[in-house]
C-alpha cells in the first residue's frame, strides 16, 4: 500500500541526492529508506532513481515527482484542516425547511453562536422529507421541519406556530376583484412534507367546499403566479411582496406555519445535541411571539392569529385569550373552537355594527370562503 511515508522518501531523495542526507531528513536510519524506495518502485512498477554514481532520477521518476509534491502538500492541508476543526470547536450541521422566512433562518442559525456555544454553523436548506432522511442518517445534527411529519424514532422539540398571510392579487387576470376566491392556491409539492401538505389542505377545504391547487417550486415561484393574477399564496414570510398584490392575515380559518425541532437522541452526543434543540426551540418561539405582536400593532389587534406554540402534542391550537404567547394553552370545554376561525377578544366597532366576541376575525378571503 502507498504511503505518505513512501512519498517523503522519493521527494527527499530527489532533493537531497544522497542516501544519508534523505534519511536524515525523513527522520530514519539509511536501510529502513533504501527499503522504503524499493517498496515505492515496486508499486509504481517503474525505477525512479540510477544508482550508479550517486543518486538521480530516472525519466520516470522526473515524470512523477510533481504528483508526488503535490499529494504531500494535500496531506498536509487536509491535517491542517482537521486542526482548524478541532480549534473552532463541534460542527453544527442545521437544516431548515424552505418554508422558513429568511430572517427566522437567520435567527436560528445564529442563536448557538449568541448563546456562546463555540463551533461553526453549516446550513442546508432542503424539503422536510429530505431534512428527516438527512437526521436520521447522521448527515445532520439538527433540523427545523413542517409538522406535522413521520419522525421514524427522531427527537423532537414541542411544536412553534409561525403566523401566516394571504397573498392575493388586486385584480384577478382577467376577472372581477371578488373573484379572487374562485383562484387556485400555490402549493409546493405533496411529496416534500405529505402529511403538513395534507393538513393545510384539508384547512383550507374545512368550509365544505373544494379548493383547488398549483404547485409551485418555491414561494418566489408562487408570488409571480399572484402578482399575474392567476393564484393565492399562503406564507409566513413577513417580506414577501410585490407590486399588485395584496397581503392580509390568513385567520380564516387559521392557516400558521407549524415547525418543530428533530434530532437524533440515540446519537453519542445527544444529551448535547438536545441542548442545542432547546435553544432552536425557544428562538422559534421568539420569532412567533415578536412577529405576532409587531402585527398586532400598539392597539394589541390586526395581526394574523394562530402563533405562538401548539399543543403538547404538535395537533392542539393556539392559547386561549388571555393566555401567555408561547404557551401550551388551550381553550377549555367552555370556550370550543368552531370551523369558523379562532375566538378572538372584542374587535373595533365597524359600519355594520359591532364585532362580538363570537364573531371570527376579518382577514384574507380563502378560496371556498364565502364572505
Amino acid at each position: 500500500m502507498l504511503t505518505e511515508r513512501h512519498l517523503e522518501i522519493f521527494v527527499a531523495l530527489a532533493e537531497e541526492e544522497h542516501f544519508g542526507a534523505a534519511a536524515q531528513r525523513v527522520g530514519i536510519t539509511q536501510p529502513p529508506l533504501s527499503q522504503g524506495l524499493r517498496r515505492l518502485e515496486a508499486l509504481l512498477g517503474v525505477r525512479l532513481f540510477e544508482r550508479a554514481r550517486g543518486v538521480t532520477l530516472t525519466d520516470e521518476g522526473s515524470l512523477l515527482l510533481p504528483h508526488a509534491r503535490r499529494a504531500l502538500a494535500a496531506l498536509t492541508e487536509l491535517r491542517e484542516a482537521g486542526d482548524r476543526e478541532r480549534a473552532d470547536g463541534r460542527r453544527l450541521r442545521l437544516g431548515l425547511a424552505p418554508e422558513v422566512p429568511a430572517a427566522v433562518a437567520a435567527a436560528v442559525a445564529s442563536a448557538p453562536v449568541r448563546a456562546g456555544e463555540s463551533g461553526r454553523i453549516a446550513v442546508t436548506t432542503a424539503p422536510t422529507a429530505t431534512l428527516l432522511s438527512e437526521t436520521k442518517s447522521g448527515r445532520l445534527d439538527l433540523a427545523v421541519v413542517r409538522h406535522p411529519s413521520v419522525l421514524h424514532g427522531l427527537g423532537a422539540g414541542r411544536v412553534i406556530l409561525m403566523p401566516t398571510w394571504l397573498l392575493s392579487p388586486e385584480e384577478p387576470a382577467g376577472g372581477r376583484p371578488g373573484d379572487v376566491r374562485r383562484l387556485p392556491v400555490a402549493v409546493r409539492p405533496r411529496e416534500e412534507a405529505p402529511a403538513a401538505y395534507d393538513l393545510f389542505v384539508d384547512t383550507l377545504a374545512s368550509r365544505g367546499r373544494r379548493v383547488e391547487t398549483v404547485t409551485v417550486s418555491d414561494e418566489r415561484a408562487g408570488l409571480a403566479l399572484v402578482a399575474a393574477g392567476q393564484a393565492v399564496l399562503v406564507t409566513a414570510d413577513a417580506t414577501l411582496a410585490a407590486h399588485g398584490v395584496v397581503r392580509a392575515p390568513a385567520v380564516s380559518p387559521p392557516l400558521p406555519l407549524r415547525l418543530r425541532v428533530v434530532w437524533d437522541a440515540r446519537r453519542e452526543d445527544g444529551e448535547e445535541v438536545e441542548q442545542t434543540a432547546r435553544l432552536l426551540v425557544e428562538t422559534l418561539s421568539l420569532q412567533a411571539r415578536a412577529q405576532e405582536a409587531h402585527d398586532r400593532g400598539p392597539d394589541g389587534t390586526g395581526g394574523p392569529d394562530g402563533s405562538g406554540t401548539d399543543g403538547p402534542d404538535g395537533t392542539g391550537e393556539p392559547g386561549r385569550p388571555g393566555a401567555p404567547h408561547g404557551s401550551a394553552a388551550h381553550d377549555g370545554p367552555h370556550a370550543p373552537r368552531t370551523p369558523e376561525g379562532p375566538r378572538t377578544p372584542e374587535g373595533p366597532r365597524t359600519p355594520e355594527g359591532p364585532r362580538t366576541p363570537e364573531g371570527p376575525r376579518t382577514g384574507g378571503g380563502l378560496p371556498g370562503e364565502e364572505r
